[in-house]
This record gives C-alpha cells, sequence and structure tokens, in this order.
C-alpha cells in the first residue's frame, strides 16, 4: 500500500513538473538592426523576462554564417561565463548586464565589412521555457568624394548616341547609386537618345566602386548644357548626397549661313589704304574650310581672312567668302561690298579746279 501511495506521488510530481513546462513562458525583445560605420563600436541589447524568474537563466549569443549555419560566440549561466575561441569575435566582445535586470548587451569593438550578419540571442529557463530574439549589424563605409570627366573631343549633331562622360565612385559600402543630371534635372528619355551604362567593382579590401558612362545623342541647345553626376549613399540611419563638379560638352553643329565683313579700317576706304576682311559662319565644326574672293578675280586666299595693302579703286567690287564642311562636302557662301574712294588730296584738289561738287566726279581721280 505504501507503495503504492508513492508511485503515485511520483507520477503526480512528474506531471506537476510536466504542466510547469508547458506554461513556462520566455520572452526576448531585440531591435530589428543596428547600423554602425565601419572600424566603430556595435552594441546589440537582448532585453528578456521569463515567467519562471531569473533563477537559472541561460544565455547564448549566436552569429548566423555566411553558408546559414549558427556559430555561437558567448555563453552564460549561473555557474559562469565563456567567450567561445576561434570565432571572429573571440578577440572583439565584451558582454555587459545581468540577469536581474532582464538586459544582456554585447559589444563589438572595432567593427568590419564581414561583421554584417545577423546575431541571435537565445534564452533558456530551467522549465525548458525558450525564447530568441535576432538583431541584423548593418555596416557601412562613406565613399571616396566622387569624380567626373567628360570627353575630350567635341561630338558633331551628325553622330548617333555619342558618349558624354563617364563618373565613378569609389570605395563605399553598401553600394552607393550615381543618377546623372543636366542643368538641376535628372536625365531620362528613350533609349535611342540616351542611356545610362553602370558598371561595378568589389574591390581587394571589400568596398565597392561603381562607375556609370552616359551616351545621348545631342542637340545644338546642349552646348551650353551642363551636366554633373549625383551620388546618394547609406550611412547609419539614413541616406546622404553628394555632388561632382559640373562639366560642359563641345557640340559640333553645321553652319546654314555665312558673314564676311570689313574689319578695317572702319568708315570711308581711301586709296593706299590697307584693308581687312574677315568672314565667320554660324556653325563651329573644325572640319570647315574658307575662301575668301574678289569676284573680279586676282584676289584669292583660303582663309577666314583676307589682307589687300595699298588699295586702289580697282580692288573695289563685291568680296565672296565660301565656307565648305569637309565632312558633307556642302558650301554656303555670302558677299559683302567694298568700294574704295579717290584720296582726300585729289578730291580737294579736284573740287578747287571745277568748282563743283565732288560727290558727283565718279571717273578717274586726280593726281
Amino acid at each position: 500500500m505504501a507503495a503504492r501511495n508513492t508511485a503515485f506521488l511520483l507520477v503526480g510530481l512528474l506531471a506537476l513538473l510536466h504542466t510547469w513546462g508547458v506554461t513556462a513562458h520566455v520572452e526576448v525583445n531585440m531591435e530589428d538592426r543596428v547600423e554602425v560605420f565601419r572600424g566603430e563600436t556595435a552594441s546589440i541589447t537582448c532585453i528578456f523576462t521569463s515567467s519562471e524568474g531569473a533563477d537559472g537563466i541561460m544565455i547564448q549569443w549566436f552569429y548566423v554564417t555566411q553558408t546559414g549555419e549558427k556559430q555561437r560566440i558567448f555563453y552564460q549561466d549561473p555557474t559562469g561565463t565563456v567567450v567561445d575561441e576561434g570565432t571572429p569575435f573571440t578577440d572583439r566582445i565584451s558582454v555587459n548586464g545581468t540577469v536581474a535586470t532582464g538586459a544582456i548587451v554585447v559589444t563589438i569593438s572595432n567593427v568590419q565589412l564581414a561583421d554584417k550578419v545577423e546575431f541571435i540571442c537565445l534564452i533558456n529557463d530551467l522549465t525548458g521555457g525558450t525564447g530568441e530574439g535576432r538583431t541584423k549589424l548593418n555596416v557601412f563605409v562613406r565613399p571616396d568624394f566622387p569624380t567626373i570627366e567628360g570627353v575630350q573631343t567635341g561630338i558633331s549633331l551628325n553622330e548617333g548616341p555619342s558618349k558624354i562622360g563617364t563618373c565613378e565612385v569609389k570605395n563605399g559600402f553598401p553600394w552607393p547609386n550615381i543618377t546623372w543630371y543636366r542643368n538641376n534635372a535628372p536625365l531620362r528619355g528613350a533609349l535611342d537618345v540616351l542611356k545610362v551604362v553602370t558598371s561595378t567593382t568589389v574591390e581587394s579590401s571589400g568596398l565597392l566602386s561603381v562607375k556609370s558612362e552616359l551616351i545621348m545623342k545631342v542637340m545644338k541647345e546642349d552646348k551650353d548644357d551642363l551636366f554633373y553626376c549625383e551620388v546618394n549613399y547609406f550611412v547609419p540611419g539614413g541616406l546622404r548626397m553628394t555632388e561632382t563638379p559640373h562639366i560642359n560638352i563641345t557640340v559640333y553643329y553645321p553652319s546654314t549661313a555665312v558673314s564676311v565683313w570689313v574689319e578695317s579700317p572702319k568708315g570711308n576706304i581711301k586709296e593706299g589704304d590697307s584693308i581687312e576682311l574677315q568672314c565667320r559662319n554660324n556653325g563651329n565644326k573644325p572640319s570647315s574650310i574658307f575662301t575668301i574672293s574678289h569676284e573680279a578675280g586676282g584676289n584669292t586666299v583660303e582663309s577666314n581672312v583676307l589682307v589687300l595693302d595699298n588699295v586702289t579703286r580697282l580692288n573695289s567690287g563685291v568680296y565672296q567668302c565660301a565656307s565648305m564642311d569637309m565632312d558633307t562636302y556642302e558650301e554656303i557662301s555670302g558677299n559683302t561690298t567694298v568700294f574704295v574712294n579717290c584720296k582726300e588730296s585729289a578730291l580737294i584738289r579736284y573740287v578747287t579746279i571745277i568748282n563743283t561738287v565732288y560727290q558727283q566726279y565718279d571717273c578717274t581721280c586726280l593726281v
């Protein structure tokens, strides 16, 4: 009879212990993520409560490896604490806090890019209650100041989409982002007129570099435009932005008109003067060739400047300037009329002798 009572007592005790195990509850709270710059110190907090109180609590810290496995880095129970050997954090972690306060903080010094992993805080109590929390550690590195380089040669309107320039930002983490701007507006357009080619590089240091090349079909109006790049990159708790210097490009556009004029002397031209004619078109292609000629013959030069010394009335007449585009062999021209007057001394003597209005005289000058 006594043996039966003893058996019932043991069964009741086991049932009671089992009931305690089912009803025991451990709750763990952790931040979703902790963010720091490389080289700084990161603190990850694990806050927990147990329905069984603080007695007999066991605490374990893990991190998740690149292959998805859990690797323990710290263990604590009522008998003591252990920092696990042979992990990337063995010499860089310290643990503070007490079971009584329900808060344990793991501090990681000199955080590196490889520390961008998920950390797990696992809490167990004596009755089998278990709770787990996870925090991702994000690591950031400010990139170098971005650079921009425009094309060194000009771009012709006759060409298709052409390279405008290249922007590059190096040594950031995580990936920086590059956006092209023209005159303070982000560049967008159809693929046949605008394309941005982006390439990325993982440096030996693990840092990340991005290069962006702008290709677009230019218009004449682009000759006055300013191009630059905006770089956005992540930092702990937010996003930062920086810009490259502004550049412009040389746009070669064809001529539609030619002007020719007498640059000097200003005013009336007299016999014996030196005159300079200049010619200009309204394009800017370096392949344009100018020719200035006198329709009466005798004065032709392959240049946009013609100088005539000691002119006579024979130099009067129409001068034509022709501009030829050597890429397309298209030619356009313009002209001006030059009138060489008699010398003032001859005109005055003629007025004195003839006693008439000299403007009416248009034959050979008197000497």
